[in-house]
């Protein structure tokens, strides 16, 4: 038996005598801070033996905080007719809970282009065709981060 709050689950310890699980909602974790198990056997005589144990865990329900920041695509934030014709490093920066290998997806008119957060946890780089850049005037960016 599993007690989880007011919530009790019936399970049964698996073949090699040792291990059980049991499937416990989510939201009936999240509202409790501790599982209690109680397990009770009998032997080939009969006698009964019963053991008990509680487990305390945390519960984190509270999302990330994310921010992020894309720097000028070029010194003048301008593409001109040579940089339309090279492939140029957007670059940007990340802070708060965001950490190094994050998802960055970025947007430059109907073309997407990933990335992830640099190793330094800080910073991001995405190449993005000029001419891309030229023939749109915004480019926005998204990070996901989990906690």
């Amino acid at each position: 038996t599993v007690k989880v709050g007011t919530e009790t689950y019936q399970t049964t310890v698996n073949t090699d005598g040792k291990t059980w699980s049991v499937n416990v909602p989510g939201a009936v974790l999240a509202a409790n801070g501790d599982v209690s198990a109680t397990v009770t056997t009998r032997d080939t005589a009969g006698n009964v033996t019963t053991a008990n144990t509680s487990h305390t865990y945390g519960v984190d329900t509270v999302a990330p905080v994310a921010s992020i920041s894309i720097d000028n695509v070029t010194s003048d934030n301008v593409i001109n007719a040579s940089e339309s014709g090279q492939t140029i490093a957007v670059t940007g920066k990340v802070d708060n809970d965001v950490n190094a290998g994050d998802a960055i997806t970025v947007k430059v008119g109907t073309e997407t282009y990933q990335t992830t957060v640099n190793a330094d946890g800080k910073t991001w780089s995405v190449n993005v065709p000029g001419a891309v850049l030229a023939a749109n005037g915004d480019v926005s960016a998204t990070v996901t981060t989990r906690d």
